[in-house]
């Protein structure tokens, strides 16, 4: 559930950022503007750095409750980037496009199962109705012949 939010909230805390906010009110902005299991961990993280934890400590606190490889590698990188100073919003977007990628194969995946399942009642009902449709004249035009 959680992975499939997680595109779309990187992409709005992405935007937030490059448009100038801060990493903590682009994360509150987000905490009060959606109800996902992701904005509810953003509201824990701005919440505990308010009562005067860092940044960095709260973000790797998230990523070990939230139980998911996606999400605490994401954790990782924005700690790491914080931590050297580097260009967070290039962090953001990557971390966006892989997310979007995985999701992308995901729904791929999904599909590729439904594929099949829908075949089975073109294969074993409207197949064999099609064929005698298209057969039934040729049968009619035998019996004729033959009596």
């Amino acid at each position: 559930m959680i992975e499939a939010e997680f595109p779309a909230i990187i992409e709005m805390l992405t935007l937030a950022i490059a448009a100038g906010e801060t990493p903590m009110s682009a994360m509150l902005r987000i905490a009060n503007s959606s109800e996902c299991h992701l904005a509810r961990e953003f509201q824990i993280v701005v919440a505990e750095v308010r009562s005067g934890a860092p940044l960095n400590t709260t973000l790797d606190a998230m990523g070990r409750r939230v139980k998911s490889v996606m999400i605490r590698r994401f954790v990782d990188a924005l700690v790491t980037a914080t931590l050297r100073g580097a260009p967070i919003v290039e962090v953001l977007s990557r971390h966006a496009t892989e997310a979007r990628g995985n999701q992308r194969n995901r729904v791929m995946a999904a599909a590729g199962k439904a594929e099949i399942s829908m075949m089975i009642p073109v294969v074993f009902l409207i197949l064999p109705i099609s064929i005698m449709f298209a057969l039934w004249p040729s049968l009619t035009n035998l019996n004729m012949f033959a009596s």
